[in-house]
């Protein structure tokens, strides 16, 4: 229901705002929030219907959806989600430089234009996913000998953990 809300709600944001006459920076801005927010609750989706609507939450993961399990349903929607809220304070700092700088002329203009608010989107997605990747590359996985809880006869589910030594960096960092 919250999927199929977002999609609705975030679809019309983009229709309306997409319209040439409402085109602008702040709106573009507003549409990258949007699909980004769209995006985090979409990106799992498939995997929660396939595990959720068939059946399949009541058994271990099994080893082959192991890592498509865990790109869609964490790693993909954490990037959309934190480009989401980075999409969002570069709203607020072009909605701060306006009202602050109000009568400076055209210097704040030439920032405020939609090609350098796309190329804004654009690195805030890459930053988003470099933010992310070391948990990504922190993330093995190994099928372990698990008995089915459906099907006593298989074996083999998935089990991921975290590296020791991104767990040990991450805990250095955070003592600093």
């Amino acid at each position: 229901m919250t999927i199929t809300r977002s999609v609705i709600i975030n679809g019309f944001v983009c229709s309306v705002l997409l319209r040439p006459s409402m085109r602008n920076a702040t709106s573009v801005l507003l549409v990258g929030a949007a699909i980004s927010d769209t995006l985090t609750s979409l990106l799992p989706a498939p995997c929660y219907v396939v595990f959720y609507a068939f059946g399949r939450h009541a058994d271990w993961i099994p080893f082959s959806w192991c890592r498509l399990w865990h790109y869609t349903t964490e790693h993909l929607p954490a990037v959309t989600h934190a480009a989401s809220v980075w999409l969002t304070v570069a709203l607020a700092a072009q909605c701060y430089v306006h009202v602050r700088h109000a009568g400076a002329g055209t210097c704040i203009k030439c920032l405020s234009t939609v090609p350098n608010v796309l190329r804004v989107i654009v690195v805030v997605y890459v930053l988003a996913f470099l933010m992310t990747l070391p948990r990504l590359l922190d993330r093995r996985y190994h099928s372990v000998r698990l008995t089915s809880r459906v099907d006593p006869g298989t074996t083999g589910q998935c089990h991921c953990h975290a590296l020791a030594v991104m767990r040990s960096l991450l805990t250095r960092v955070a003592m600093l």
